[in-house]
Order: structure tokens, then C-alpha cells, then sequence
């Protein structure tokens, strides 16, 4: 759903862009045409340096118009996409840090394991994946991706 809003908002971003730009090359083309007599009229001796200028005018208008909207298409990126993510790696990496004993967690390599001990000095823990058959694995800290709430993943899966 928010992928679909995001990408509402950048292609219509880009619509406003293109219509920006192509209005100020309509207003540098104007501004540099002499004004029409019907055609009975010879050009002004000055008519051809006014349109050189008019349109070297509204080349640097175009540019100026298209930095804007850019602008706001980066915060709305930073602020839809990036932000949200950032916040929750930093709600995660707190999770990790205070892992405690008895605390069920998932590895980056996805399995679930109850935790048995914590070795603060060396960063490593060692977890319970199987208690009839008393299977353990010591893993280091970085090893864990989270903690594992079962009741978290029945939701999910609704």
C-alpha cells in the first residue's frame, strides 16, 4: 500500500517537472518573438539578438524550476522510505542488546533457539534449538537477526 502511495507521488513529481519545464521554454520562446504584424512588417534590427536572449533566459529558468521539485521528490523519499526503515534497524539492534537468558531469539540464518547462556566478555551466546535431544549451539551476538515473539509471527500470518 505504501509502495503504491510513494510511487503516486513520484510519478506525479515527475509530471510536475516535465509541465514546469516545458512552460518555461514556452515563456523563453515568447519572450524572445517580436511581435506579429500580420507579416507586412520587416524585423526589427534588434529582433534577432532579443530572441537570442530571451531564450538563454529561459534556458536558466528551466534549470531552476527542475531543482525544486527534485528537492521535495528527495524528502519525501527520505521521509517515506528511508526514515521508517532507519528507526526500526535501531528498535532491533536495542532488542539485540539486551538479550537476556530464557529469551527465545532467530539467527540470521533462521533458527530459533531458547537462550541458555549469555557471555558478555566474548560476545557470544550459546541457545537450546531442540530440548528432547538437548541440542545447543554457541553463536556469536551478531549472529541473532531478533528476538522471537511467537505470538508476533501468528499475527503476521493472518
Amino acid at each position: 500500500m505504501k509502495r503504491t502511495i510513494v510511487l503516486f507521488l513520484v510519478l506525479t513529481m515527475v509530471a510536475l517537472v516535465d509541465v514546469g519545464s516545458s512552460i518555461a521554454q514556452n515563456e523563453g520562446e515568447a519572450v524572445g518573438q517580436a511581435p506579429d504584424d500580420g507579416g507586412n512588417a520587416a524585423p526589427a534590427a534588434g529582433a534577432s539578438d532579443g530572441a537570442a536572449d530571451g531564450a538563454a533566459d529561459g534556458a536558466g529558468g528551466g534549470g531552476q524550476s527542475f531543482l525544486l521539485p527534485m528537492m521535495i521528490i528527495f524528502a519525501l523519499f527520505y521521509f517515506i522510505m528511508l526514515r521508517p526503515g532507519r528507526r526500526k534497524e535501531k528498535d532491533r539492534t536495542t532488542r539485540v542488546t539486551t538479550i537476556e537468558k530464557n529469551m527465545q531469539v532467530i539467527t540470521r540464518g533462521g533458527i530459533i533457539g531458547k537462550v541458555v547462556s549469555v557471555n558478555e566478555d566474548r560476545q557470544e551466546m550459546t541457545i537450546l534449538t531442540d530440548e528432547k535431544t538437548d541440542t545447543r549451539l554457541k553463536i556469536s551476538r551478531s549472529g541473532v537477526w531478533d528476538v522471537y515473539d511467537p505470538s508476533e509471527a501468528e499475527e503476521k500470518k493472518k
